[in-house]
């Protein structure tokens, strides 16, 4: 709920002033401006001797319910696992990698055992690439190409006891 009352220029305070003068007239007043300042730019745009200040009464919202981190139950893609991402020959095969989840992401580094989020390792398991290779005909001429899925960056996880699904580049 709220209402408007009037006020006297002179009986207004600077903060109150100035609210009117950025929010109503639309002005740039500079916080820390003094009454003379406030006055003179308000004097062009509001010729009346009075403001007018919304008042508006404090909601009665319920109170935060927070949860400690001992009370908060952690979700099953939150949950952490170890993984460790094996380095290998390719251009960057030694540079960490960048696995992204819903707009949040995470570097995990090459070579060593990293605690990492469930939902993270979901993404690692699920980022195959697919390699061509063509076959030899008998006669030498070249045959054609075979598709092979591999993982974009091969893993082991202790944790969760699985193997990546697709082979190794």
């Amino acid at each position: 709920m709220s209402n408007k009352i009037q006020k006297k220029i002179d009986e207004a305070t600077n903060a109150e002033l100035i609210e009117f003068a950025n929010t109503v007239c639309g002005l740039s007043v500079p916080k820390q401006s003094s009454k003379a300042v406030i006055m003179a730019a308000l004097q062009p745009v509001w010729p009346h001797d009075y403001i007018e200040i919304v008042q508006t009464a404090p909601a009665n919202h319920p109170p935060l319910n927070k949860q400690t981190p001992a009370d908060k139950e952690v979700s099953y893609w939150e949950q952490k696992v170890t993984v460790t991402i094996a380095k290998n020959e390719d251009v960057g095969g030694a540079e960490p990698v960048w696995l992204s989840c819903n707009g949040r992401g995470i570097w995990v580094p090459r070579g060593m055992q990293c605690k990492i989020a469930r939902k993270y390792l979901h993404i690692l398991e699920n980022s195959i690439r697919t390699i061509y290779e063509q076959e030899k005909l008998p006669n030498g001429m070249p045959g054609e190409l075979i598709p092979r899925h591999v993982q974009s960056y091969p893993f082991m996880s202790p944790d969760t006891g699985q193997a990546p699904k697709a082979q190794a580049a």
